[in-house]
């Protein structure tokens, strides 16, 4: 995820972007990672006010 954010931010000439690689990240990996995060963010003790946002 990294490694795509720095590659994108410092294009210049977005005719180099790779759109397909960008919609099996947004669509395929993006999914995977979600389940990940909630199991890390369960892991941190957070206020009691705190509410994940469902999207």
């Amino acid at each position: 995820m990294r490694g795509l954010r720095n590659r994108l931010v410092h294009i210049f000439d977005y005719e180099q972007i790779d759109y397909d690689i960008i919609w099996i990240v947004a669509t395929v990996d993006l999914i995977e990672l979600e389940p990940k995060l909630k199991q890390a963010l369960s892991t941190i003790p957070l206020p009691e006010d705190f509410t994940l946002l469902e999207v």
